[in-house]
């Protein structure tokens, strides 16, 4: 067995693959800067080789892995590639892509062997495109949700106030739902923007996936374990 580790932005997930590819239940929490102490929460089983996908920055990988080694003394940080399985990384430098979205693109393609677009709508909201050879076409990054309303919110002299009220699609009628309203049609609008002639299969991840997918078309469908299955699917050499 393998302990597969997506670190995000903003949470971390773990789950554990066998040597068939399965995966078992997928565990996920909020890290709030700290995914050692996340990890450790989630009570892991000791032992295991553990295989990382992080976000994070060299040094922040470093403290990550020296916090749980005397649990998991095998750790293996996953990059992207130029290339696996068939699928090839339009990036000229492929290991700037981020890696989540290196793997959430290998594990549809290893899945389905098809075109495909996928939007990780967390931090950032990032769309990349695969054709029916293999090719990554490329993609965007744009901010997520929260990631815009804070920044409008934070730059400006607006009088507002902290709110959850949920995204309705529709003009906002207070300065808080104004900003989160426009948010919401910006990324709409990008996601319909980037598919409007693109013919394949359409997925969305993160944590926003499951705000976005109602006021999308209903060929577009919610996959929460593609960085964990991309990790998976990578074949690491002894």
């Amino acid at each position: 067995m393998t302990l597969l580790v997506d670190l995000g932005n903003t949470r971390l997930k773990l789950a554990q693959c066998a040597g068939s590819g399965g995966l078992s239940e997928i565990h996920a929490i909020a890290h709030h800067g700290d995914p050692a102490r996340a990890f450790a929460a989630l009570g892991a089983p000791a032992g295991m080789p553990a295989r990382i996908a992080s976000v994070f920055e060299q040094a922040a990988n470093e403290r990550f892995a020296e916090a749980i080694r005397t649990q998991h003394p095998q750790i293996h940080f996953v990059r992207s590639e130029a290339s696996r399985n068939g699928l090839r990384n339009a990036y000229a430098e492929p290991h700037r892509l981020g890696v989540d979205r290196w793997l959430a693109m290998l594990a549809l393609w290893t899945d389905t062997r098809g075109a495909c677009c996928i939007v990780s709508a967390g931090t950032a909201l990032t769309i990349d495109l695969v054709d029916s050879t293999g090719q990554h076409l490329g993609g965007y990054i744009a901010p997520g949700l929260i990631t815009q309303q804070q920044a409008v919110l934070g730059a400006t002299r607006f009088e507002h106030r902290d709110t959850t009220a949920p995204y309705r699609n529709e003009p906002g009628r207070d300065t808080e739902g104004c900003v989160r309203e426009a948010a919401l049609a910006a990324a709409l609008g990008l996601i319909e923007h980037t598919t409007r002639s693109f013919e394949g299969q359409r997925v969305l991840i993160g944590g926003d996936a499951d705000t976005l997918r109602p006021h999308l078309n209903a060929d577009w469908q919610t996959r929460p374990d593609l960085v964990l299955r991309g990790l998976a699917a990578v074949d690491i050499e002894p």
